[in-house]
């Protein structure tokens, strides 16, 4: 439970200094949010390329999006 404890707190601390380092606020989801939303939004139609942004045809479509998402759903709930 401790080392649990321990590392969200980590991941906190590191989502804060990554949205300083962006200037994007003091928050420690303020950076975070703003990619997810980029990444989000450039998905292409029912996650294929097609509609996609130019960066996501350039990566490739990234098929493990969805669990990352639902990880840091639940990251950002047990922080609460």
């Amino acid at each position: 439970m401790f080392i649990y404890i321990d590392g969200l707190l980590l991941v906190i601390s590191a989502l804060e200094a990554l949205s300083q380092a962006n200037n994007e606020g003091t928050g420690c989801y303020d950076y975070w949010f703003k990619s997810l939303l980029a990444s989000l939004s450039g998905r292409g139609k029912m996650g294929s390329l097609v509609g996609a942004s130019e960066d996501v045809k350039r990566a490739g479509i990234e098929s493990s999006l969805n669990e990352y998402t639902v990880s840091m759903y639940r990251l950002t709930q047990s922080h609460d």
